[in-house]
Formats: C-alpha cells, structure tokens, sequence
C-alpha cells in the first residue's frame, strides 16, 4: 500500500492555502504533519479524505485516484478522524460507530461487524458508553468514538487531524500507541496532525513540517525537527534534552518566558 501526493494545491474562493504539497508515505508508516495554526495541516488532512477539492495536483492511493474512485470504494480504504462531528451530536455511540461498518455492509450488520464494532469500542474503552448519545458525553469520549469509528472502517490508510486535542495525557499516550499499532502492526499507513512535537517526535516514522500552506522539510524526525528549523517555522527557540528513555524539545526559558525569534 502506498500513498502518492503529488504537486497538490487548494484555494478557498481566490486565496491559495495549499501550495504544490508532494508527500509519500508507505504500508507501515506513521507520518506526522506539525506546522503552527493556519498554516495547512487540516486543509491538508480534509482534501486526502475527498473534503475538499483541490485545484491542482493528485492523490493516488495504490495507483488509484482517489478524487475519481467511487465513494463507496474510498470509504473501504481511507478511514478519517476529524477534530469533531457536531452533527452527528444526537446519534448513539453506538451508531455512530456501526457507520464505520457502512462501506462493507450490503443489507444488514452481521455477528462479524458487530464483533468488529465491539473490538473497536473496547480498544478506546468505550464500550459501556454504546447506548449513550454524543451529545451525553464529554469532548474526549466523543473523540474517541469518531476514533472507533475508523477502526471500525478497517481502512489500509487513516487520516488523523489532532485526534488527541480533548484528551488527557493517559489517553494521549494510549492514542499514539494505538496509532503506531495500526501502522507497525498491522500495515496500515498512518497521517497524523500533531501539535505536541514530543510526541510526533516519539511516535512518527517520518515528519511533514508545514507553514504558510508549504513543506519546508520532510523526513525523520531527527532530519526534520532541527533547532533551526523549529526556530524557523514556529519562532520559538527549543532546546533538546536527552534521557535514558529518548530525547525531548523543551522551550528555552528567559526570565519564565519561553524565548522567542521573531520571523519575516
């Protein structure tokens, strides 16, 4: 399984937000997307999944194009985790989930989906949650269901857009774990919008640094995430400290202010 982005560029009415994006990313592989606010990485995530159209470039899937393949056939391969799904607000948990099993079902869920459905809800421990209503729970359950959900789907590629953005560090630590699981373990290919840069540094085989609608670098993370670089794009000066269980970017502090490098 392998994903091509070539040359890809997205305007909202007149205004370029993507800017000739190329990305490859293979089986087995977690990617990790960093860049500050705005800068394109859920743009980005929304136009892979068939969200957005983009005004030039490709995205083939396999050697599939996924702006032409059926959305039926996308929806088989593709699974996307959004920041949130307010409209879904008064569906059960369990609905909500068993759409994940909507692209492979031709009448009625089967004991085989419904056990696919239990699996996914028990792995983001939300089982017990299944007859309650989105609207009943909090922003980190929520997240966790549209994350069953793709679970759910069984896709070979997921999209993930901050999937961790309303959970605790427990469960931000069990999310990244899972995602690395799904590529590492069992094949999938993994894009993740990340903003912590420890964990898209722990975590991501490769990463994707944007800004202003643009890759400025891609790569391993220690290719990637340069002091210069991270100076550069989010205009704050880190400094990485090394431990007997890995390496971690901290802020350097002035006066208990995070220093910051002004850009142009």
């Amino acid at each position: 399984m392998r994903l091509e982005i070539s040359d890809l560029a997205v305007s909202y009415d007149t205004t370029p937000i993507l800017k000739s994006v190329s990305i490859s990313a293979g089986k087995g592989e977690v990617v990790g997307v960093i860049g500050p606010n705005g800068c394109g990485k859920s743009t980005l995530i929304k136009t892979i999944a068939g969200i957005n159209v983009p005004s030039a470039g490709s995205i083939q899937l396999d050697n599939l194009d996924l702006f032409t393949l059926p959305k039926i056939d996308m929806a088989k391969r593709v699974g996307y985790v959004p920041q949130d799904f307010r409209q879904m607000a008064s569906i059960t948990v369990l609905d909500a989930v068993a759409i994940g099993r909507r692209p492979h079902v031709s009448w009625a869920l089967s004991k085989k989906d419904f056990a696919i459905m239990n699996e996914a809800m028990k792995s983001m421990a939300i089982l017990p949650l299944a007859g309650k209503r989105l609207d009943q729970l909090s922003g980190g359950e929520r997240q966790k269901v549209f994350i069953a959900r793709a679970l759910a789907q069984q896709p070979t590629l997921y999209l993930f857009d901050e999937p961790t953005s309303a959970l605790d560090i427990r469960h931000q630590i069990a999310v990244f774990r899972l995602i690395r699981d799904l590529a590492h373990t069992e094949g999938a290919t993994v894009l993740v919008v990340v903003h912590d840069l420890n964990f898209a540094q722990y975590y991501a085989d490769r990463i994707v640094m944007m800004q202003k609608g643009a890759i400025v670098k891609q790569g391993t993370p220690a290719e990637v995430m340069t002091r210069e670089a991270i100076r550069s794009v989010y205009g704050v000066d880190m400094c990485s400290i090394a431990t007997g269980t890995g390496t971690y970017l901290l802020p350097e502090w002035e006066g208990g202010e995070a220093v910051e490098t002004m850009t142009g």
